[in-house]
């Protein structure tokens, strides 16, 4: 049975934050791993600010998504990357970093408790890890 997943991606608002060049996609689950996946539509995807949503498809469900990895050609700022699942349900990837040219990052999905206590005035440290594979 088809799985189908949307990926919203957020560039960074700074200056030159955005890119014109390819970014790719690869979704990591408890049941396999996704192709690399182009996120592509027509015009400029990744405009600094910008809020850019795309849909996959996948022969296989992925169940419980534990990290995701993208790669681009050139440098971008990637604020945040949210996945719905098949089943509806909401994984935060942060990322608020700079990507290089070749680079691959590998993105932990941000831990709900850490989402319950942004909405408080008191933050703790963060509940996720990170993990950065450079190609």
């Amino acid at each position: 049975m088809e799985a189908i997943y949307e990926v919203e991606v957020t560039t960074g608002s700074m200056i030159h934050a955005g890119t014109f060049d390819n970014i790719f996609i690869t979704l990591i689950g408890t049941q396999g791993v996704s192709e690399r996946t182009k996120l592509d539509s027509y015009g400029r995807d990744f405009k600094t600010g910008m809020v850019s949503s795309f849909f996959f498809s996948f022969y296989l469900n992925l169940k419980v998504l534990t990290e995701m990895s993208h790669q681009k050609e050139n440098d971008w700022f990637c604020s945040l990357v949210n996945v719905r699942t098949p089943e509806k349900d909401l994984i935060n990837f942060p990322c608020y970093r700079w990507m290089a040219v070749g680079e691959v990052i590998e993105l932990r999905q941000l831990e709900q408790s850490w989402l319950e206590y942004q909405s408080r005035s008191v933050l703790p440290s963060p509940q996720f890890s990170g993990k950065m594979i450079y190609d």
